[in-house]
């Protein structure tokens, strides 16, 4: 399985600040959870899509990435990424692929319920694509699925227009996927949007024409509550500092953090990461980290 981090969006509703993806969430940068994701789909090597003004940043943050969380990075700001999907026609991206399967995380952070689960069985994907998805009140802000009388899916709306009925749940995309390594084929097969750029949910579509879409719903499950948001607003971001932080006060685990993943993965040794620890002591995020691995670690 291979890895792709989606992180060449401008975040313009994030301005002044330039660059979404060092934003801190509670403890830790937004790349940090993005890193985690396809980790948790057990992908090794990942390529990081930046723009030429966090490109610099991301190489920074992740200068080590390999002697810390075990993984290989390629980062990438080459050629205009208009949208999601416009990943998959980057310079380099059908070479890095080659004949594996791969997962992409856009900007999405979840934890809890069903979701490591969901990620186990991305990690077995082969062919055809499959697309986390969520119940939620209001659709318009996502790709919705609409349904026929028999819940099967029969087109997928982006961003659709109507005013939600009260009471109720519909099923959108979330921003996590697993592809074939076919997906750069139908990727080339897209056009450009009215709002000028490659649609995702455009790319579903082709799959789901020719019956190789699978969806998984994310929600409440052994892992207790489930939490997803995705942090494109201010309003955003708070909520998910408040939430990240409540969850690791509460568990002593921590949401969204490539050093621990990478421990449950045996990628890296808990003698490895507290020795990280120790050279950097003082710093909330590795001072929680040191606490959870030694918990961990205790005979």
């Amino acid at each position: 399985m291979r890895g792709i981090i989606a992180a060449g969006g401008q975040g313009t509703r994030l301005r002044p600040a330039l660059d979404k993806c060092q934003q801190l969430i509670y403890d830790k940068p937004l790349l940090y959870y993005l890193l985690t994701n396809v980790m948790k789909a057990g992908a090794r090597d990942i390529f990081v899509s930046c723009n030429p003004l966090n490109i610099s940043a991301a190489e920074a943050l992740f200068k080590n990435a390999d002697k810390e969380f075990g993984v290989n990075l390629t980062f990438s700001c080459e050629g205009r990424e208009p949208g999601p999907a416009g990943v998959f026609i980057k310079p380099g991206v059908r070479e890095f692929i080659g004949n594996e399967p791969v997962c992409i995380t856009l900007d999405g952070i979840y934890n809890g319920g069903n979701f490591n689960q969901c990620m186990a069985e991305i990690s077995g994907v082969s062919v055809g694509a499959t697309v986390l998805a969520v119940q939620e009140p209001d659709p318009r802000p996502y790709g919705w699925f609409k349904m026929d009388e028999y819940q099967t899916v029969v087109d997928i709306i982006e961003k659709p227009k109507f005013t939600p009925e009260p009471n109720c749940l519909y099923l959108v995309q979330t921003g996590i996927y697993a592809y074939g390594p076919e997906v750069v084929d139908y990727a080339e097969k897209l056009e450009l949007s009215k709002r000028g750029e490659y649609e995702v949910t455009d790319l579903h579509k082709l799959f789901l024409q020719e019956g190789k879409l699978t969806i998984q719903t994310l929600g409440h499950g052994k892992d207790g509550e489930f939490m997803w948001n995705d942090p494109g607003t201010p309003e955003k971001l708070l909520w998910l500092a408040n939430k990240v932080q409540s969850i690791q006060k509460l568990t002593s685990c921590l949401v969204g953090s490539p050093h621990w993943q990478a421990l449950k993965n045996c990628w890296v040794t808990a003698d490895r990461l507290l020795e990280i620890c120790t050279e950097r002591q003082g710093a909330m995020y590795y001072d929680s980290l040191a606490n959870a691995v030694s918990l961990v670690s205790e005979p």
